[in-house]
């Protein structure tokens, strides 16, 4: 008789091996590694650990949903490597911290949730349409670690130079898992995320409260959205921490001499929105700290320069914007129409050389506070209270801070805790508020069925001694917004013997 240990530890390595043999025949003469794993509740993952960059696309058109290709053995190829992700894949692609791979882009095919993890990869040529390049619907870009998607300056072709491609019909959600970093920049006159040289953004949306993005941009392509001369379709942002800084190509091209040489005319994107000499589209802030930087005649969000100002909504998160040349901070670029503006949250501080909104509000919070002047705005300055119609656009102003006047959170502490019937217990309420909100709360209990039991405007709990219940509920409302409120939990104890 045989063991029937053994035979079942025959019959799961045959498991395993069949596994991994069923669409990966290919595998047999394959010079690349693979390490398997496995549990009861998912389908087995593999990981291909590449040897060769020749073997990098044998391993993508192998990998099924959940696999990893881990690049981290690789230095930068002698020549520029074009890689397909075929669609629908779900696939991890893992690089170096420390190595940059010089000559590498990425199509892929549509319907892709691409996780990639200390990845840094430039394009060199234009055999691909991007860095990274998206097509179709449902992709998603997921980040961890630190990753650095560019595309090399050199290379100037229409329709190519975008680091993170988005095109017009195509949609993209990038989102972060863990704690990561990502610098991006496109080519000249692409944008950086979005569309290449003269051509439009798809739909883009950015949900990454994990991430910090540094995105440059330059030669008339936006930061995110639209290619040069090419307007900015739907861009949405709602979680992130962005810095987004165009080139001074003013700066940059300054090469006047004795010969007559005069300096480059500059065509200027957006930071957010169209591409040179195009309009803003429709840009979604709902949440994330912005901070744009512009040099020209582009708006930081909004129209390139010339471009119209599209529509913005604000409904959270906080919008700080320089611009140094002469175009806007928010609305239309210069020289173009303004910009349809809703602001229902969050908060804006705007700077620039010249109008820093060219937009017309035509919704504010109910309670708000601005602040708007010819002369910089110090840390010193008091915000003043707006009531009756909406602040609308900022006339001649340079300097312009709105602020909705809202409650963020409210937090109690301690949090959970034990009061013993009899005793006492003083709560505190941490409230974040913006634009001067009224931090003021409303303390009320529940769960308590002795009415004896109590507590007071300042937040101290008594429990009676005949309380019957086990768990009481502080409750701290805001007194300005009561769908603001923080809650924390008693156990109910027997009072200590003596």
């Amino acid at each position: 008789m045989r063991d029937i240990t053994s035979l079942k530890q025959q019959h799961e390595m045959h498991k395993l091996l069949t596994s991994l043999l069923l669409g990966m025949v290919l595998l047999v003469s394959s010079p690349f590694t693979l390490t398997a794993c496995s549990d009861k509740n998912a389908p087995l993952a593999v990981t291909y650990i590449i040897n060769s960059w020749k073997d990098v696309q044998l391993a993508l058109d192998s990998a099924n949903n959940g696999d990893t290709i881990d690049l981290s053995g690789l230095w930068s190829p002698n020549q520029q490597i074009d890689l397909k992700i075929p669609s629908s894949l779900e696939v991890v692609l893992v690089g170096h911290e420390f190595v940059s791979f010089i000559g590498v882009s990425i199509t892929c095919a549509g319907r892709n949730k691409v996780t990639i993890d200390n990845l840094s990869i430039t394009a060199l040529n234009n055999q691909a349409q991007s860095a990274m390049h998206f097509a179709g619907k449902q992709n998603q870009l997921i980040l961890q670690g630190s990753n650095s998607i560019t595309y090399s300056k050199a290379a100037e072709k229409p329709g190519y130079g975008a680091a993170i491609g988005v095109p017009k019909g195509t949609d993209l959600m990038i989102t972060s898992s863990e704690p990561s970093y990502l610098t991006a920049a496109g080519a000249n006159g692409a944008a950086t995320i979005g569309g290449g040289q003269g051509k439009p953004n798809g739909s883009i949306s950015i949900d990454a409260p994990l991430t910090d993005f540094h995105i440059s941009y330059s030669g008339g392509g936006a930061g995110i959205g639209g290619g040069s001369a090419a307007s900015a379709l739907d861009i949405t942002i709602q979680a992130g921490s962005f810095y987004i800084e165009g080139e001074d190509l003013g700066l940059l091209h300054m090469n006047n001499n004795d010969e007559g040489n005069e300096a480059a005319p500059a065509a200027y994107g957006a930071g957010i929105g169209g591409g040179s000499a195009s309009a803003g589209g429709k840009t979604t802030i709902s949440g994330g700290q912005l901070h744009l930087v512009s040099y020209g005649g582009a708006a930081c969000i909004g129209g390139g320069n010339g471009g119209d100002g599209g529509e913005i909504a604000i409904t959270g998160g906080r919008v700080s914007a320089l611009n140094r040349g002469s175009g806007t901070c928010l609305g239309g670029g210069d020289g173009g129409k303004e910009a349809s503006i809703i602001m229902q949250g969050g908060s804006i501080y705007v700077s620039a050389a010249g109008t820093a909104v060219n937009g017309a509000f035509s919704e504010l919070p109910v309670v708000y506070l601005w602040l708007a002047s010819d002369e910089p705005i110090g840390d010193s300055d008091t915000l003043r209270a707006s009531h009756g119609d909406p602040y609308r656009g900022s006339g001649t102003f340079s300097h312009v801070v709105i602020e909705a006047h809202e409650i963020v959170s409210v937090t109690l502490s301690p949090q959970n805790t034990e009061v013993a019937r009899g005793g006492t217990m003083a709560f505190e309420a941490q409230v974040v508020a913006t634009g001067g909100a009224n931090t003021g709360v409303r303390w009320s209990i529940t769960g308590n069925y002795s009415a004896a039991t109590m507590i007071d405007s300042e937040g101290s709990l008594t429990v009676a001694l005949n309380e019957s219940a086990e768990t009481i509920i502080v409750v701290a409302t805001s007194i300005t917004y009561s769908d603001k409120y923080g809650e924390a939990s008693v156990t109910v104890v027997d009072a200590p013997r003596d």
